[in-house]
């Protein structure tokens, strides 16, 4: 099998995104940038392992501040999707609100520890490998702008986005509201989620209790609700998160001719993700072989990407922590013994 080789970025849309080395199969560039977009959510499934999605809206009105939310749908907030209400008015996103506030069941019974510490939740950050994919000092710098490192996924306003106590819900249980697997579930006791919560939420006091919890969504109105959930439908939404109680669209077939709009133009997509020259080459290399089982070779070289691998691994020389993350890192597991131990063929 090929060498893998450096990750590098492509930015878009405010988003750091890893891409294989420029030598990586075209294939494999194209099918990476085809998952991290979800275009799958409403196009052909390219074959791959577990397509991105995005997470799970239920009981998001328990999970997620509602300015913060509306911030997002409004563009104001950058992300792994792209902002895909354009044009929603104040109204519109009213009504968006509404429809999402009545998602879910009642109030969850989630358990409020008696004790937070964001000291120790900090050295289990570390020591637990958070840092290997996240920023080394998140609470002043989350985005990780000062490391200049390839492949980090900054965070965005944690304090902001969650309360104390759903942020440790979704350290606890990450894979129930984001299926795709790309944040790996650690199996982290209570204790260890509610320090680590403490630390990345920047939180002084001892007593989760004491912090505020998620602010009340719109009431309930059912024609705003109506309407709310006609938009989430036209956009398309119920095609990556689950949890919307709408049903998915069909798929948009993409045809030859989209692979020469993206290289050549114009951009083929209802949704602009600004992307660069390279990327819509990438792209077209991967739509003109949907349909076709990607070899052994780039589906494991895709695999490896998606899952963001080489992150805490390293493979034939490449990948594994580097500099000061190595320094705070315990462990690192060469994946080149993997295929003996494992005993698959990897087509390499």
């Amino acid at each position: 099998m090929r060498e893998i080789g450096v990750l590098v970025l492509n930015f878009w849309a405010g988003m750091a995104t890893p891409l294989p080395a420029a030598d990586a199969p075209a294939l494999v560039q194209g099918m990476a940038l085809y998952n991290e977009l979800a275009c799958g959510g409403c196009h052909q499934d390219p074959g791959t392992l577990v397509p991105r999605r995005g997470p799970n809206l239920s009981n998001v009105s328990h999970r997620l501040e509602p300015e913060w939310v509306r911030d997002r749908l409004a563009g104001k907030e950058s992300g792994r999707i792209p902002h895909s209400l354009h044009g929603a008015t104040e109204s519109d996103l009213d009504a968006v609100m509404v429809a999402l506030g009545s998602l879910g069941s009642a109030s969850p019974r989630w358990r409020v520890g008696r004790h937070s510490n964001a000291a120790r939740g900090q050295e289990r950050y570390r020591g637990l490998g958070c840092v290997a994919c996240h920023p080394i000092d998140p609470t002043h710098d989350p985005s990780g702008a000062a490391e200049s490192r390839e492949g980090l996924v900054g965070f965005p306003n944690l304090r902001a986005k969650y309360s104390l106590v759903s942020l440790t819900e979704f350290l606890k249980a990450p894979l129930a509201v984001r299926p795709d697997g790309r944040m790996p579930d650690f199996g982290l006791d209570s204790h260890d989620a509610e320090d680590i919560a403490g630390y990345l939420w920047g939180f002084e006091g001892s007593d989760p209790g004491l912090a505020p919890q998620v602010a009340s969504y719109p009431q309930a109105d059912i024609q705003k609700g109506t309407r709310g959930r006609e938009i989430l439908r036209a956009a398309r939404c119920a095609n990556c998160h689950d949890g919307l109680g709408l049903s998915p669209e069909p798929d948009v077939a993409l045809e030859p001719e989209d692979a020469e709009a993206l290289r050549h133009g114009p951009w083929p997509c209802a949704i602009d993700y600004g992307l660069s020259d390279a990327a819509h080459l990438a792209l077209a290399t991967i739509v003109e072989n949907l349909g076709e089982a990607p070899t052994p070779e780039v589906d494991a070289l895709s695999a490896i990407r998606e899952f963001r691998c080489l992150a805490c691994h390293s493979r034939d020389g490449a990948g594994g922590p580097q500099g000061a993350v190595a320094a705070l890192f315990q462990g690192n597991p060469d994946l080149g013994d993997a295929r003996e131990e494992l005993d698959v063929d990897y087509g390499g």
